[in-house]
């Protein structure tokens, strides 16, 4: 994904060089550096261009990986390079962006001669996978299962992503003490903040345009999408098109499915392209009527931010993470109810409401996320300056009371309906945290699956693939040589 680097805004506030970050010699370690567009590689990288800027030329700072898979010319070393860069250990700490495990290095943490911190990146919670495949699941309870292990068994500290997500780590049994909350970086908080226009429409197309940006996964809420838009389509007539940005996950083919055959069977046109270019991206959130999260599960939420950063008014959800930046949100909703989420989805795209909202917006939420907020946070962390932050946002009671009458002529003019007749989508419960409990019962029953083995004529495939593939490589590296 082609991304803009960070130029010289990392940070809008001077925090001094390595003496006030606490550190001289800083190692950013992670496992696998992808493509700009996995998070846990953006923000590493987006912390590395940060600390260059708040440590400026007297900071020795590298970044250490098992494998560098960008296109770009970031600079990385080998992981078995930093023991000898690392020393005695003198001033130095370790930067770990931990992901689901990587038990070779998370071994070596309690003997590394430096000061440790773990980056941690949430964990998404066992039971919205287990019902799709045991592999996931296995996956996000070896993860949980390593983060409890590194704070027992070291004196690392932990960077978490949100309030929400320190919280998550105290529930597992680590001190609060042994946390700091640093947020994630997106790639839109290193430009400005655009103002949209309106777009023009199609030929007779009134649709409203619907955004979500998350991958195809149980957590992130596509069907309750779904369903509020099968909700403005029968009880109010407005047609939608709703368009769904995210890679899916292959082990989970059948979520995919459920929401294909659910908007079918409410004739709501549903887009699912994939992961896209930040060039495409940004020219979905410019044309696009709204953005709206129904999410159950997040550490923090950055395409939400993304999207007021583009202009667009926000429906979210105040669930986990970003119940605490969606608090005082004038268009948020407490819990699951389509009827709500669809009445605020028409609220957002009322001409002077959405002007008020995304004012709002931009006062409260969008000026409160910047690079500088990031940077004091990391340097705070290094001194180790151990903190939550202040909640987000203050409340407009006046546009809440506007909205809140907007809501209520709907009802004279399009009154509920009789719940659409189809099975709804399970709801977890607002704010859940996994516990040890729930680590030992769901990875002992995704143990239990047994995994699907491949039938004779699907082996026999593969191996040939397998075989084309290499000769193919033979062939390509003796042209080459030609």
């Amino acid at each position: 994904m082609d991304q803009p680097g960070c130029a010289n805004q990392a940070t809008e506030t001077n925090l001094g060089g390595p003496c006030a970050l606490g550190a001289s010699r800083i190692a950013l370690v992670i496992r696998h550096l992808w493509e700009l567009s996995d998070s846990i590689s953006y923000d590493c990288t987006s912390q590395y261009r940060i600390l260059r800027e708040l440590g400026g030329s007297d900071l020795d700072i590298r970044v250490f990986c098992e494998s560098n898979n960008l296109d770009s010319d970031f600079p990385t070393e080998p992981i078995s390079a930093l023991g000898a860069w690392l020393g005695d250990g003198a001033d130095s700490c370790v930067i770990y962006h931990y992901c689901d495990g990587w038990p070779a290095f998370d071994a070596a943490i309690s003997n590394l001669p430096a000061r440790v911190i773990v980056r941690w990146h949430n964990s998404t919670p066992p039971w919205f996978f287990a019902k799709y495949s045991p592999l996931p699941t296995l996956n996000t309870i070896r993860g949980l299962e390593g983060v409890i292990q590194i704070a027992e068994q070291s004196g690392a500290t932990f960077w978490a992503n949100s309030s929400y997500s320190a919280k998550q780590l105290r529930v597992l049994g680590i001190d609060p003490g042994r946390v700091h909350v640093v947020y994630p970086v997106s790639s839109l908080l290193f430009e400005g903040v655009s103002r949209r226009a309106d777009q023009e429409r199609r030929d007779g197309d009134d649709s409203i345009r619907i955004l979500f940006v998350g991958r195809i996964v149980p957590h992130k809420g596509h069907l309750h999408l779904v369903m509020t838009a099968a909700t403005l389509q029968a009880r109010f007539g407005r047609r939608v098109r709703l368009t769904m940005v995210g890679r899916s996950d292959k082990s989970m083919a059948r979520y995919v499915q459920e929401i294909q055959t659910l908007a079918a069977e409410h004739d709501v046109d549903v887009h699912l392209p994939a992961e896209v270019s930040y060039s495409d991206l940004k020219k979905l959130y410019g044309e696009s009527d709204i953005f709206l999260c129904l999410s159950e599960h997040e550490g923090f939420g950055l395409p939400i931010f993304e999207a007021m950063r583009s202009g667009l008014p926000v429906v979210g959800l105040r669930s986990t993470a970003i119940g605490e930046f969606l608090a005082h949100h004038p268009l948020a909703i407490s819990s699951m109810d389509y009827e709500a989420a669809a009445e605020n989805v028409l609220a957002a795209i009322d001409p002077t409401l959405r002007d008020e909202v995304v004012e709002w917006q931009q006062n409260n939420l969008t000026s409160f996320y910047t690079t500088g907020l990031v940077a004091g946070q990391v340097a705070s962390g290094l001194k180790g300056n151990y903190s939550l932050p202040a909640p987000a946002g203050v409340p407009d009671r006046a546009l809440t009371n506007t909205i809140a009458r907007f809501n209520s002529a709907l009802l004279d003019t399009h009154p509920l309906r009789p719940r659409l007749q189809v099975q709804r989508p399970p709801v977890d419960a607002i704010d859940r945290y996994t516990t040890r409990y729930d680590i030992e019962a769901f990875g002992a029953l995704a143990a239990a699956v047994p995994r699907k083995k491949l039938a004779p004529i699907k082996r026999v495939k593969r191996e040939l693939d397998r075989f084309v593939k290499r000769v193919g490589l033979i062939v390509a590296r003796q042209d080459g040589a030609r």
